[in-house]
């Protein structure tokens, strides 16, 4: 346990704007992705490997999203952590398609932003589970 609280304790200690710089990378990434003109991207013809490209990016971005808060925030406020993830993953989802719909040969299409929002749920889901597990398991210890 003391080696784990060295590391939260350090991780704590960051400043807010390098914990930012994963969630902006993915963010780049995937406006980089979605700025590709059609016949520049090279997506194999399997059924809904597109879509599994949306849930595993938004996945990422919303493990990204989840390092921004304070250590004390995501203790003392796990669900609106996540809610706020979610719900910062489902706005640039849109905004990405909407985006998107510029790109020449390129449309917006609500099929992928529920794949972005499948995504980021299914991080936001499994982080509150183990956040749950953890704390019943850190009071059992008590």
């Amino acid at each position: 346990m003391g080696q784990k609280a060295n590391v939260s304790s350090a991780f704590a200690r960051v400043p807010l704007v390098v914990r930012t710089i994963p969630m902006v990378a993915v963010m780049a990434v995937i406006f980089s992705l979605s700025h590709q003109p059609a016949e520049r991207l090279d997506i194999p013809d399997i059924p809904f490997v597109d879509k599994v490209g949306h849930f595993l990016l938004y996945t990422l971005l919303a493990l990204a999203v989840l390092l921004v808060p304070s250590r004390d925030l995501r203790l003392k406020q796990p669900k609106a952590v996540a809610g706020l993830t979610f719900l910062l993953c489902l706005l640039y989802g849109i905004g990405d398609e909407f985006h998107q719909s510029f790109i020449p040969g390129r449309h917006a299409g609500s099929a992928d932003v529920v794949a972005d929002a499948c995504g980021a749920a299914f991080v936001c889901f499994f982080w509150l589970l183990t956040r749950a597990a953890s704390q019943k398991k850190y009071s059992a210890d008590e």
